[in-house]
């Protein structure tokens, strides 16, 4: 009976970790899983902003259709358009991107080239920049290296690369 104990003994010794070696264990785990993790979570810093600001454009994309179905079809003119296209909003909040830090209550531009614009009779409505990240007629890459934009047609899209189509 004790040889059997004995036995037990010498399979339990071999068999167990010391606590030292389960916490070290455990911290190769975590150091692994932060590992993989933390591309991830640092590559979002823009987070939740792109999608608010691209859902902005789009609001403001909107706002442009209906003063134009009230303007015989006629998009606004590119001065104070903000003004013109604020009674179909109705909220000042869309004109400022989440993720712009400056004093300025204006983030987006409007492209000169659709100011007055026949929406109906205009061609590659859906290729066509109406609104877009920016000041005046300058694109600011605001989110994760690109920029989010609303075209003529409605649609608002985020692009790398800034060379769109800004003419009609």
């Amino acid at each position: 009976m004790q040889e059997r104990e004995s036995e037990q003994n010498d399979v339990q010794r071999r068999t167990a970790c010391s606590p030292v070696v389960r916490c070290g264990l455990a911290f190769i785990a975590l150091l692994i899983v932060a590992a993989v993790l933390l591309p991830i979570f640092a590559g979002g810093r823009d987070g939740p902003r792109a999608p608010t600001c691209l859902r902005n454009l789009r609001g403001l994309a909107v706002g442009a259709l209906m003063y134009a179905e009230d303007h015989d079809e006629h998009l606004p003119p590119l001065f104070r358009w903000d003004e013109r296209i604020l009674p179909y909003i109705m909220n000042r909040q869309l004109f400022k991107c989440p993720a712009d830090s400056t004093a300025c209550d204006l983030s987006y531009g409007m492209n000169r080239e659709v100011s007055g614009l026949d929406v109906y009779t205009a061609p590659a409505r859906a290729e066509t920049v109406m609104f877009f990240d920016g000041a005046g007629q300058i694109v600011i890459e605001r989110h994760e290296e690109g920029a989010n934009y609303a075209f003529v047609d409605g649609h608002g899209k985020w692009l790398a690369d800034p060379t769109v189509d800004f003419g009609p």
